[in-house]
């Protein structure tokens, strides 16, 4: 443990090649959306290639010690797991992705309370509770519309990746998009470049 201890140590001490290739550099935070991040089986927020390229954009941002945030969407379920019955036929089920057992924590505004973001619907508001993931040096951000303050037709918003109807997926991108940058701003984080995945 101690060797992991000072090999973290170390990797956080050093300056990382955006800092040694261009130290005079005024570039402001880079934010990127992306729908899905594939960063490991642990938090399963993901589906394939689209999150497995933006979880190592994130890593890589890290290596590099690039300005770079990142925004997600927590889903309660995530993405359909494949099971083979005994007929031969495939199917599919959500496991639960309990916030308590994933490496996440909630989100703290500059007072220190728990961040939630509200966004205005058709004829009502829609709570969103704000998580962080640390992916080495970078923040990842995740948007959930899992709380009790929503109806539980809004509660399933961010249920399944890429689950329901074209008008869920439209609601789904209203978070990460307008309940995405709302958060940004509640956190002070001001984005010169915003990157939609």
């Amino acid at each position: 443990l101690e060797e992991l201890k000072q090999e973290r140590a170390q990797y956080y001490s050093q300056d990382g090649w955006f800092q040694c290739e261009y130290p005079q550099s005024e570039i402001g935070t880079v934010a990127y959306f992306s729908m899905e991040y594939g960063l490991g089986e642990a938090l399963p927020i993901y589906a394939g290639g689209l999150g497995i390229l933006a979880g190592d954009l994130l890593k890589s941002a890290s290596d590099l010690n690039l300005p770079l945030v990142g925004v997600g969407l927590l889903y309660q379920q995530g993405y359909f797991r494949q099971m083979i019955d005994a007929q031969g036929a495939q199917q599919a089920f959500y496991p639960y992705n309990e916030p308590a057992s994933l490496p996440i924590r909630p989100a703290l505004d500059k007072q220190g309370n728990r961040l939630t973001i509200v966004v205005e619907l058709p004829a009502r508001d829609l709570f969103l509770r704000v998580w962080e993931v640390q992916v080495g040096r970078v923040s990842l951000y995740l948007l959930d519309s899992n709380d009790l303050m929503n109806s539980p037709v809004d509660q399933a918003i961010t249920s399944e990746l890429y689950g329901g109807a074209y008008e869920m997926r439209l609601l789904q991108e209203i978070v990460l998009g307008i309940g995405g940058w709302r958060m940004l701003e509640a956190l002070e984080i001001i984005p010169e470049i915003c990157h939609l995945n």
